[in-house]
């Protein structure tokens, strides 16, 4: 499940609710693969990561987990990249037009935390 490019689990998250467990070992196997030297992609595990953890909110309503996962991908992958405008129009390219209020809405949270984190705080 978790080696290769993960197409399978990335299109079973948004089929049904899966585990956060699945998100932390890719992120842990990531964190491994890329830690020992070896290279690894940037799209295929940021949109399994995003994905999952889409699928795993989705708890909150099982009815929403294509949206939710659909929406932690484009998340992830935006704040990953530093792209939202484009990861916007790629949830709209994607999916439909329906989804760009709720992406714009991820998406500018997800970077505007980015940006606090990644910006030292001034006194």
């Amino acid at each position: 499940n978790y080696q290769g490019l993960g197409r399978e689990t990335i299109l079973q998250a948004s089929q049904q609710v899966l585990p956060i467990s699945v998100t932390l070992k890719k992120i842990l196997l990531s964190i491994i693969t890329l830690g020992t030297g070896f290279q690894g992609g940037e799209f295929f595990p940021l949109a399994f990561i995003g994905s999952t953890l889409g699928s795993a909110f989705s708890f909150i309503d099982p009815s929403m987990t294509a949206l939710f996962a659909s929406l932690g991908f484009v998340t992830t992958y935006g704040a990953a990249t530093r792209t939202p405008i484009a990861c916007t129009l790629l949830a709209v390219e994607m999916l439909d037009w329906k989804i760009f209020p709720y992406a714009i809405l991820t998406l500018w949270i997800a970077t505007l935390i980015h940006n606090r984190v990644s910006t030292p705080i001034q006194d």
